[in-house]
């Protein structure tokens, strides 16, 4: 009798437990985006961030990727996602004018436009901007916050004017969608 009486304890602990592991735990949704930008800069860039594209507006020296030998084009790195298993890495190759290639590429020149097919928010705020690797002397700045009055662009200043050569800048943004 005892022994039944303890199977039958054991039986019902196991079922518990099997039920317990089973369960979903529902979590709130993480309304956050993280976006990480790594690209190679010579002078003062604007990188221009919208709900649906991205694109380099040029100010000084050398083009975004094109700093080194007759040919560079060092890719734009982005690295997003709002979890591990959304995160994506997009290696983006921006397009420039034939002014790219020696460098003469004066202020105001765009790049092309990448389209992410992971796109923020229609509506969203920029909560954060840590820079995880620039060299001493460069900065990285909020040129411009996103709002209703700009359609949502962000706009970040990376500014390697002090320094001579190009370097490699690194910043983690993130968004929270509204």
């Amino acid at each position: 009798m005892k022994i039944l009486r303890v199977f039958s304890i054991a039986i019902t602990l196991l079922l518990l437990v099997s039920q317990a592991a089973s369960a979903q735990v529902i979590q709130p949704l993480n309304t956050n985006h993280r976006l990480i930008v790594t690209a190679w800069i010579d002078g003062e860039d604007l990188l221009y961030i919208t709900p649906t594209t991205l694109h380099w507006d040029h100010l000084y020296f050398c083009v975004v990727g094109h700093w080194g030998p007759p040919g560079t084009n060092l890719p734009t790195g982005l690295f997003t996602g709002k979890a591990s298993p959304n995160a994506q890495y997009l290696s983006w190759i921006p397009q420039w004018p034939s002014c790219a290639v020696t460098c003469s590429c004066g202020y105001g020149t765009d790049s092309s436009t990448f389209k992410p097919e992971f796109p923020l928010p229609s509506q969203y705020a920029l909560t954060d901007l840590t820079v995880t690797k620039a060299p001493s002397g460069g900065a990285v700045r909020v040129y411009q916050y996103p709002s209703a009055d700009n359609g949502y662009t962000t706009i970040i200043d990376f500014d390697d004017n002090p320094l001579g050569g190009a370097h490699w800048y690194q910043v983690r943004l993130t968004f929270a969608g509204s």
